[in-house]
């Protein structure tokens, strides 16, 4: 057993009550897996201003945590052979393809499962509770846009994932929540897991800020079915989390001994599929999978952030640890770094990326910088200022009101980004430069806003 089983038991409790409360979380849980053997901490309130207190049998939203699940059925489709990571989409969704094929004409499903589609969409269209839900949103898809060709970089896309989800229901014939419940659920006795929208549900609240500073319920979440393969409805504890890790970990096995994936299908989800030169936060994707770290000391996991909820998840496999935090509001990534970075360096020798400062002054044209980028639902328009780029962020997927931005560029392609609304510094980078030396592209957030030429 690793000598540092009792110190995990003995100080998770002390250090998650420390950072909840510098960082203003109301509510959080913790989930260690080392060698097998899995430990929790609780801190809060699953809702402010009530009673209930966040125990490691508490129930969070996981966000976007949900595509590893999703990614791993895919595979699964693929070890029966019913489904091909180079398989064109058209093979299954002949009409939306026919529909657009100016943006899906492109498009594998390797690239759905790695972000590199170039489909613009993270679209939340609500296509209401039936089991039709998923298949009449991505017939609504047919109108997007293509931001970039397929395969040439990575921008995040929710919209992907949910083509993937109804690809899974065309092969499998049956819905989304019943292929889950039925692939994964069930077989890896995940109890607490629910895609439950109804507000009773035992789903801790998500918190967000009010007009005096304080955190607040979210009173009725916004949980769309038609987006539930990208992470909109799946919740569960930590512990259930862990089990799903350890499944990964086992190489595809369950506890229970049954094989539900082959071992090189799970290797295969660790690969990278793209890489990210440009980021010091994470290395690459793979299939559903951020990578972070080296090949020598390989970490994967995923972020997630749903109606005032977040979760976060890294794996280790080398040194069999994992841990899962998840929060329902206040300075989650702060929370994050405190706890997965110190427990990440003690038992898997990784260093968490700290957020990026400006240290070097760009000596380029600032002003070959300025312009205005765009992607579905967010705009960011900057003007040159000095050594930087000042603006706003807007549009339907930005808040009431315009949010005020700022993009330093520290070198010809990188910048430290700060954003409204967001305590720590964040990093972006530009992209695809003309003969001008005009960037096309602005990523941030993980994902490419295309800049828009003058009219």
């Amino acid at each position: 057993m690793h000598d540092g089983h009792d110190a995990i038991a003995i100080a998770l409790p002390e250090r998650l009550q420390e950072s909840a409360a510098r960082n203003g979380v109301p509510g959080a849980s913790v989930t260690v897996l080392l060698d097998g053997q899995v430990y929790s901490a609780a801190s809060g309130l699953v809702e402010v201003g009530q009673p209930a207190s966040v125990t490691p049998d508490t129930v969070f939203r996981i966000g976007s945590v949900t595509k590893v699940f999703t990614a791993t059925i895919a595979m699964m489709l693929v070890g029966e052979q019913k489904l091909g990571l180079d398989d064109h989409i058209e093979k299954f969704l002949p009409q939306l393809v026919r529909r657009n094929r100016a943006t899906y004409g492109d498009v594998h499903v390797r690239q759905l499962l790695s972000h590199t589609s170039g489909i613009d969409g993270d679209r939340l269209t609500d296509t209401g509770d039936g089991d039709d839900a998923i298949a009449k949103y991505v017939e609504e898809l047919g109108q997007a846009a293509k931001l970039h060709a397929a395969g040439q970089f990575l921008s995040y896309c929710n919209a992907g994932f949910n083509i993937l989800g109804r690809i899974i229901e065309v092969i499998e014939g049956k819905s989304w929540p019943a292929i889950l419940q039925d692939r994964l659920l069930e077989p890896l006795g995940l109890d607490s897991a629910t895609m439950s929208a109804e507000d009773d549900s035992p789903i801790a609240k998500g918190h967000e800020l009010n007009a005096e500073g304080e955190y607040v319920a979210i009173e009725q979440a916004f949980v769309p079915r038609s987006n539930g393969p990208s992470g909109t409805t799946l919740a569960m504890t930590g512990r259930d989390l862990m089990k799903f890790v350890g499944f990964h970990l086992n190489e595809g096995v369950t506890a229970d001994g049954r094989r539900l994936l082959s071992a090189q299908l799970v290797r295969d989800m660790q690969g990278c599929q793209v890489t990210t030169p440009h980021s010091n936060r994470y290395t690459g994707w793979g299939i559903g999978l951020m990578l972070f770290g080296s090949d020598s000391n390989r970490v994967y996991g995923h972020d997630g952030g749903w109606a005032g909820q977040s979760t976060y998840l890294r794996v280790a496999p080398a040194s069999g640890f994992a841990v899962s935090i998840m929060a329902n509001g206040g300075s989650t990534a702060r929370l994050f770094r405190d706890i997965a970075g110190q427990l990440l360096a003690e038992y898997a020798n990784f260093a968490v990326p700290v957020p990026p400062r400006i240290e070097e002054t760009f000596r380029g044209d600032i002003a070959a910088y300025e312009g205005c980028y765009e992607r579905f639902g967010q705009t960011i328009e900057l003007h040159a200022d000095r050594s930087s780029l000042t603006g706003t962020l807007s549009g339907p997927y930005s808040g009431e009101r315009p949010t005020s931005i700022s993009v330093t560029p520290v070198n010809h392609a990188n910048a430290v980004c700060e954003i409204e609304g967001i305590p720590d510094k964040i990093e972006a980078y530009f992209l695809e430069f003309d003969a001008r030396k005009r960037p096309q592209f602005l990523h941030v957030t993980e994902r490419a806003f295309r800049r828009r030429e003058a009219e």
